[in-house]
């Protein structure tokens, strides 16, 4: 959004000197017409204030059209957007977000379960003031779930992406504590569940506390496991398994900090030919 608004503000400026040449161009034609009959070098710059009007034009075209193009870009509101009577604002990035009328929702660390179609209904507006911000404003969505529980998704590009899972607070824990028993793991493909030994596996050292940082090398092969929740609507959790060099690591959390950063375990004994003989049967 920074570059792009650079890129406007440097466009709008050439063509604000493209404009001023060619308006320049044209005076200074008419006043070198006016003193030509009487002076040489008039009628010699009358003749060159032609190719100094169309090199302004020229000079005009592309960034008017650069500047147009970012201009339409951020100031255009999404045709997927819905005008709701209630509407939001986030809280600590996207953490949480606030109603009008006060009601408050809380990010989950869940995400769609993008291997299913979902209906959802936009309840809530998200407009951020300003002219170059309509191209994010958005809708929150609440999802059609078959409990009693209420969640929202908030999607935030044409593309379908979404910032995540939302739900009221006071429903927070209630609905977490829920969908960490009503869950089932399999890979990440979305068809194919994980056996009882691998969830038992999963779930044992996600229990675990202290796990340790995994260093990555360019040799490893991995196999990514997620939740599902039993209603098939979230990715609840997701557990990773890595083989590099003859070892075995189950990674039970991941951070972001430029690069994925994965944290876990080494394992061991009948574990670790546990999980070579599932890979070994996944990639065949």
């Amino acid at each position: 959004m920074f570059l792009a608004m650079v890129i406007v503000f440097i466009a709008i400026l050439l063509l604000i000197v493209g404009f001023i040449s060619f308006i320049l161009s044209i005076v200074f034609t008419i006043l070198f017409t006016k003193f030509g009959k009487t002076n040489k070098i008039c009628r010699i710059l009358k003749k060159v204030c032609p190719f100094l009007s169309i090199g302004s034009l020229l000079l005009m075209l592309p960034f008017a059209l650069l500047a147009s193009y970012y201009v339409k870009k951020y100031s255009s509101i999404p045709k997927t957007y819905v005008k709701c009577d209630t509407t939001i604002q986030f809280e600590n990035g996207f953490e949480r977000f606030r109603t009008t009328n006060g009601q408050v929702f809380i990010q989950l660390d869940y995400k769609m379960n993008y291997h299913i179609s979902i209906d959802r209904e936009p309840v809530y507006s998200y407009c951020p003031s300003g002219f170059f911000h309509k191209y994010e404003w958005r809708n929150v969505y609440k999802i059609d779930t078959p409990n009693e529980f209420s969640l929202y998704t908030v999607s935030y590009d044409s593309e379908g992406w979404e910032y995540g899972i939302y739900v009221k607070e006071e429903e927070c824990e209630s609905i977490i504590s829920y969908y960490s028993t009503n869950r089932k793991w399999g890979l990440s493909n979305g068809i194919d569940y994980a056996s009882d030994q691998i969830t038992t596996l999963i779930e044992k050292y996600e229990a675990k506390i202290s796990p340790i940082e995994i260093q990555m090398n360019s040799d490893y092969f991995s196999c990514k496991f997620e939740a599902y929740s039993l209603d098939q609507l979230f990715i609840v959790d997701e557990c990773n398994f890595f083989l590099m060099k003859n070892k075995v690591f189950i990674a039970t959390k991941r951070h972001f900090n430029k690069y994925y950063q994965y944290f876990g375990f080494e394992l061991f004994g009948e574990e670790k030919q546990l999980v070579g003989q599932e890979i070994d049967f996944l990639q065949n």
